[in-house]
C-alpha cells in the first residue's frame, strides 16, 4: 500500500505553493499602503474557486485532476485538457525557477552563473518528486513552521523600526483599484492551486477538502498581510515598491545591536523553501499529467523530461528582472483560462456526468490508468 498524504501535509503543501509566489510579489503599487486590504478582498474573491475544487473532489473522491478529466470528457477531449494543464504546469514551474534563481544570483551569489543555480534547484526538485508525492507533503509540513516563526520574529523585532504613520491615510485607495489588486492576487497565485488537485489520488481518505483548503487560505492570508504590514510600516510608501524583493530589503534594516542582525538571511531561506516546494508541485503535476496523457503506468519516468523542459524554459523566459515584472500583467490575463474558465467548464461537465451517468462517477480503483497514488 502506498503512503498517503495526510490532511496536515496537503494543507501545508497548498500554503507553501501559494507562498511560493506571494513572498516575491511584494506590494502592489496601485493599492499603495492599502495593499493589506487588497489581500483580504482576494481571500473573499477566491472562495468561489475553493468551493469549485471541493465540489469537484466530492464528485470524484480519491481521484486526481487528470483522472477526473478523463472520466468527465473521455479519452479525446480529456487528453486535450490534460495536455493544456501539463503545458501550464511546466510553464509555471519555469517562471518560478527563473524568479528564484534570479533572487539567489542578484542578492546572494552574484558571481555564480545563473544556469548553475537553476540546475541545483531543479535537481533537488527531481529528487523530491521521484521520492513520491507524500515526500513533498512531509517536506511542506516541516518547512511551513520555519516560515511562520521567521515572519513572526522579524515582525516583533522590527517593531522598533516601524512608523504607524506609513499606513495613513487608511482606505485612501478607491474601490475599483483595490478590487483590481485583489483580482491580481487571485490570479497570481491563489487560483494556481487548481494544480494541487494532482495530489488527491494520494490523499488520505480521512482528509476533508473543505477543512484543509480553508485553513490553508486563512494561514496564507495571515502571513501575507503580516508581511505586507511589516514592509509598509518599516519602508513606507512608495519606498516599499522600489524593490523587486521588498521583504529582503525590509528585514535588512532590522537589528538588535550586534546580537540580531543580517536577518535578511531568514527571508532568503523563506523564499527558497517556498519556491522549491512550488517548483516540486509543478513538476509532480506535469509529470503525472504526461504519464496520464501517454497512458503510462509509472509517473516517475517522466519527471526528468519535464524537469529538463522546465529548466530550459526558465533559461529563455526573460533576459532580466525588469522583463519579468513587466510580464506580470500579461500573465494575469494569460492565466485566466487555466484558473477560472476551464475549471468552471470542468465542474459543469462533472455535474452533467454525475446526473446522467451516476454509475461512472467513482468506478473501482482497478480501472485507473496512470499511477498517481
Amino acid at each position: 500500500m502506498n503512503p498517503k498524504i495526510t490532511e496536515k501535509q496537503i494543507q501545508a503543501t497548498i500554503i507553501m505553493f501559494w507562498l511560493g509566489s506571494l513572498v516575491v510579489i511584494g506590494i502592489d503599487p496601485q493599492s499603495k499602503q492599502d495593499s493589506w486590504v487588497a489581500g483580504l478582498l482576494a481571500g473573499i474573491m477566491i472562495l468561489p474557486l475553493l468551493f469549485l475544487y471541493i465540489r469537484l473532489t466530492s464528485l470524484y473522491p480519491g481521484k486526481n485532476l487528470f483522472e477526473i478529466l478523463i472520466q468527465i470528457f473521455g479519452k479525446v477531449f480529456g487528453r486535450i485538457l490534460i495536455f493544456i494543464y501539463v503545458v501550464f504546469s511546466i510553464h509555471l514551474g519555469g517562471i518560478i525557477l527563473k524568479v528564484f534563481s534570479t533572487f539567489v544570483h542578484i542578492l546572494n551569489m552574484p558571481e555564480t552563473p545563473e544556469p548553475a543555480i537553476l540546475f541545483f534547484i531543479i535537481l533537488l526538485s527531481v529528487w523530491t518528486v521521484k521520492s513520491g508525492p507524500e515526500n513533498i507533503g512531509r517536506m511542506s509540513k516541516y518547512t511551513f513552521p520555519i516560515i511562520v516563526v521567521s515572519v513572526a520574529a522579524t515582525f516583533i523585532v522590527g517593531t522598533k523600526d516601524m512608523d504607524i504613520g506609513n499606513l495613513k491615510p487608511i482606505m485612501n485607495t478607491d474601490l475599483k483599484t483595490l478590487l483590481g489588486s485583489a483580482f491580481s492576487l487571485c490570479v497570481l497565485p491563489l487560483g494556481e492551486a487548481f494544480l494541487c488537485l494532482s495530489f488527491f489520488s494520494s490523499l488520505d481518505p480521512q482528509a476533508k477538502p473543505y477543512r484543509f483548503f480553508f485553513k490553508a487560505l486563512i494561514w496564507t492570508l495571515v502571513i501575507v498581510i503580516v508581511v505586507n504590514l511589516r514592509n509598509i510600516l518599516i519602508l513606507g510608501f512608495p519606498s516599499a515598491t522600489m524593490f523587486y524583493f521588498p521583504s529582503y530589503e525590509t528585514v535588512g534594516i532590522i537589528s538588535i545591536g550586534d546580537f540580531f542582525s543580517r536577518a535578511e538571511v531568514l527571508i532568503g531561506i523563506n523564499l527558497m523553501l517556498a519556491g522549491f516546494i512550488k517548483v516540486a508541485v509543478c513538476l509532480y503535476s506535469s509529470s503525472l499529467g504526461l504519464a496520464k496523457l501517454l497512458n503510462a503506468a509509472d509517473q516517475k519516468l517522466y519527471v526528468v523530461p519535464c524537469a529538463l523542459i522546465m529548466v530550459t524554459l526558465a533559461g529563455i523566459l526573460y533576459e532580466n528582472t525588469v522583463e519579468w515584472v513587466e510580464w506580470i500583467p500579461v500573465y494575469e490575463i494569460y492565466a485566466i483560462p487555466f484558473q477560472i474558465i476551464f475549471p468552471i467548464i470542468i465542474l459543469i461537465g462533472a455535474e452533467i456526468k454525475a446526473r446522467t451517468h451516476p454509475e461512472t462517477k467513482n468506478p473501482p480503483a482497478a480501472d485507473k490508468e496512470a499511477g498517481g497514488s
